[in-house]
């Protein structure tokens, strides 16, 4: 406790203030309220989260270009970030499933190792994607 570290004539002035049994102090020292979640449920759900998001900039990405044919509002000013943003919900979902590997969780290891593969195809996919419609770039060097 605090009231130890300090000089004893201080702990003695301190013990006889009335305002240290007040009610606001007392509510200073409570705990805060904190919610703790087990990492294998949040690493997975991150992952999948990423995964629908990836998904739908993707596929708003092959309608612009195969289907109206234009390229103007595209994520191609975002390729850098969706990529990292692609390897990083790869690694979530690798954390998930060796969190869920470990704890022995047979039905949430099944679901983090199925996002682990969706998630990497999406990124082979995006990946490819970016190859094929290069030409559409304008980019400037």
């Amino acid at each position: 406790m605090v009231l130890s570290r300090l000089p004893r004539w201080t702990r003695r002035s301190l013990r006889s203030c009335p305002w240290l049994d007040s009610p606001l102090l007392a509510a200073c020292k409570r705990r805060v309220f904190t919610v703790s979640l087990p990492k294998k449920d949040v690493y997975t759900g991150l992952s999948l989260a990423l995964f629908l998001l990836h998904f739908g900039v993707l596929m708003s990405d092959l309608t612009l270009h195969h289907v109206a044919q234009t390229a103007e509002r595209s994520s191609h000013r975002y390729t850098v970030t969706l990529m990292l943003s692609h390897v990083m919900s790869f690694y979530l979902s690798l954390l998930g499933s060796v969190y869920s590997l470990q704890a022995g969780a047979r039905r949430l290891s099944a679901v983090a190792l199925l996002s682990t593969c969706l998630n990497l195809t999406l990124f082979l996919a995006r990946f490819s994607f970016e190859f094929v419609v290069i030409q559409y770039r304008g980019e400037l060097y």
